[in-house]
């Protein structure tokens, strides 16, 4: 039942910071964010995967230095 409590309250956060003009870096800092504030542990590339899916480069891991550049970016 947490987990979709969890849930609600990430989608309803992220449809507070949504608007159409977001970029890709803002809508995967604002989801970070949520992210950091609900987990118990510290964001690190060992419990963290970022995934983007876009039309010019379909589906992309984010990794190494880019994922550590985010995390970095929220402390």
């Amino acid at each position: 039942m947490f987990l979709f409590f969890f849930f609600l309250g990430a989608q309803q956060s992220l449809q507070e910071v949504f608007h159409k003009g977001m970029t890709l870096k803002e809508a995967i800092k604002h989801a970070m964010t949520i992210l950091k504030q609900v987990m118990e542990e510290k964001l690190s590339e060992t419990n963290v995967e970022v995934a983007t899916v876009t039309k010019e480069n379909g589906f992309q891991l984010l990794g190494g230095d880019d994922l550590q550049t985010y995390i970095k970016d929220l402390s």
